[in-house]
């Protein structure tokens, strides 16, 4: 199981960085984009997301699916274990070629319930072929470094403030499982963001995923990351 937990959250949060430049503040169109998710609450069922994403027409999106109610919509990954089925779904504009938003959507529920129920949301952002990078850049001669809070790494940062995050994304598993369920399976809710720094090389960029530890972010992780040959996503 932990396998399994440790292969998961990897494939929802690794992103590969493609190429380099300098981006602009958040657009209105991405604002409104991430803005959107909160109308998507934690514990949701399945029937209830497809209401507030497709409105009254919701039910032509739905289907039964081993006597629990799924989407029609493309389903990513199916995970089935002794403790958790899950579903995964990603949202983008599938009339591009290259969607600059990517929305990924989880619901988990028991081996033996029939409701799945909203656990995971996050939204990938890109611009012009490329991931949204910030606009700040780690100074010469500094570095970031594992536990560093917002601030502290704002003050290694060119500017103010960390700029444009790339990746943000929310798991909260306790409309699924009780506390001591969650212990004994290892499971953790979590709040992630990641940046894109760039550096006084053109050619790598600071990949630095942050976690909420519920006073704030941390840095968590740390990568040397370039290249123009892969695609970004979770």
């Amino acid at each position: 199981m932990q396998k399994w937990i440790k292969s998961s959250f990897v494939c929802l949060m690794a992103i590969v960085l493609l190429g380099s430049g300098t981006v602009s503040a958040a657009t209105k169109n991405e604002q409104q984009f991430t803005d959107s998710l909160k109308n998507y609450s934690f514990g949701m069922t399945v029937t209830e997301f497809a209401k507030q994403m497709y409105g009254k027409s919701y039910q032509k999106y739905l289907t039964k699916k081993n006597g629990s109610i799924v989407l029609k919509h493309d389903v990513k990954k199916v995970i089935s274990e002794e403790y958790v089925d899950s579903l995964q779904y990603f949202f983008f504009d599938q009339t591009k070629q290259e969607p600059m938003h990517v929305m990924q959507i989880m619901f988990m529920k028991k081996p033996k319930d029939k409701l799945y129920r909203l656990v995971f949301k996050g939204v990938d952002m890109k611009r012009d072929k490329t991931v949204r990078q910030s606009t700040k850049q780690l100074m010469t001669g500094k570095r970031i470094r594992f536990e560093m809070t917002t601030k502290q790494v704002d003050a290694v940062l060119t500017g103010k403030g960390l700029g444009d995050w790339m990746t943000w994304a929310v798991i909260d598993y306790r409309s699924v499982f009780s506390k001591q369920e969650l212990k004994n399976i290892g499971f953790r809710n979590a709040k992630v963001k990641i940046y894109i720094f760039q550096t006084n090389n053109k050619k790598k960029q600071k990949r630095v995923r942050m976690h909420d530890t519920g006073k704030g972010y941390v840095v968590t992780d740390i990568m040397t990351v370039s290249g123009t040959t892969e695609d970004g996503g979770f």
